[in-house]
Order: C-alpha cells, then structure tokens, then sequence
C-alpha cells in the first residue's frame, strides 16, 4: 500500500496546479491519463493504493512538463 496521506497529497498538488483528479471504471490499456485540454488527470479507480499513488505522481509529472499552456 501507499504510505498514508500520499494519494490526498498528490492529489492536492494537481490541484495546485490546476487539474482534476478523476476516477474511472471504464476499461483502458491504460491506467492513467492526462488530458491537457480539459485539464483533468483519469486514474483508473480499480488500482492499490500504491499503484493509484505511481499513477498520480507521473500523471502529475506530464501536466507540469508537457502541458501546452505552462511552456
């Protein structure tokens, strides 16, 4: 599992930087994505704890380096 508080902090910090976190159910060969334009990060919900929290941090990681709008 996830050390206790990091998936709410991680959350927090891409709110911080103006996304949202939403989970999904659906189907995907992925199991997280960050969309740029409606600046929303997908996880998917079915992930551990501590797979939810690597989804989160390199999700986050995508929308600080590769969002159109920060450069």
């Amino acid at each position: 599992e996830a050390p206790d508080g990091l998936v709410a902090r991680l959350e927090a910090a891409i709110g911080s930087v103006r996304y949202a976190v939403h989970y999904t159910h659906a189907s995907s060969y992925a199991d997280g994505w960050c969309s740029f334009a409606e600046r929303v990060i997908t996880v998917r919900a079915a992930l551990t704890g501590a797979d939810r929290a690597a989804v989160l941090c390199h999700e986050l990681a995508h929308a600080l380096a590769h969002d159109p709008a920060r450069t």
